[in-house]
């Protein structure tokens, strides 16, 4: 069975990305997976912060 590298994130902002998490340890990228796909895309976030400031 080959192993998972790129997993596909639907962000919460509605933005898509392909993420390779290989730098996790294997148990953890579904963990990290789904985290991101609660959080804002990088784009959203940053002018979001800068919105703020």
């Amino acid at each position: 069975m080959a192993v998972k590298t790129i997993w596909p994130i639907t962000h919460s902002c509605g933005h898509h990305a392909e993420r390779d998490p290989s730098g996790r340890a294997a148990d953890r990228r579904a963990g990290f997976a789904e985290w991101l796909a609660k959080q804002e895309c990088t784009d959203c976030w940053r002018a979001a912060k800068e919105g703020d400031g």
